[in-house]
């Protein structure tokens, strides 16, 4: 959820978390990570030996541990990782000879906003997640001053 202050950010996640605690820390915990793999990968974390460690950290312990993945663990454990792999792959689909699939590219380089999705439908059903994916997709797309030919010539 490229693009928002930290504030938005965070009324956004509380938002899809519907007064669930777990789900609140759990969506926190998910937006620092991708907050962590960008900066990574964009070649912005101050120190990357340190920026490793702790993204290892945030698998291996914070996830690991974390009570609302505990109880949907199910929903989580091949989600999460595909996310990750369809995120990896966006930057891939950046030098595609076809615009459609560099189209593609740009809109699931935002895959992790699906985790957020389906928290909402896991607390609040379909009519909590549908309100949480409008909103979520026009904030988003509102807050960030990159455009698809943008990001297509990075």
């Amino acid at each position: 959820m490229s693009g928002l202050d930290q504030t938005r950010l965070a009324q956004l996640l509380d938002f899809a978390a519907l007064g669930d605690p777990e789900a609140r820390l759990f969506l926190h915990k998910i937006a620092d990570y991708a907050r962590m793999t960008d900066d990574i990968a964009d070649g912005d974390a101050e120190d990357p030996p340190e920026a490793v460690a702790m993204q290892f950290n945030h698998v291996f312990v914070l996830m690991a541990t974390d009570p609302f993945y505990e109880r949907w663990r199910g929903a989580f454990v091949v989600l999460l990782p595909v996310l990750t792999l369809l995120w990896a792959r966006t930057d891939k689909l950046r030098k595609h000879p076809n615009r459609n699939v560099r189209m593609t590219g740009y809109i699931y380089r935002e895959s992790i906003e699906f985790a957020t999705f389906t928290v909402a439908y896991l607390v609040g059903g379909p009519r909590h997640a549908n309100a949480v994916i409008d909103r979520v997709l026009v904030e988003t797309r509102e807050s960030t001053a990159e455009t698809f030919e943008d990001w297509e010539k990075e």
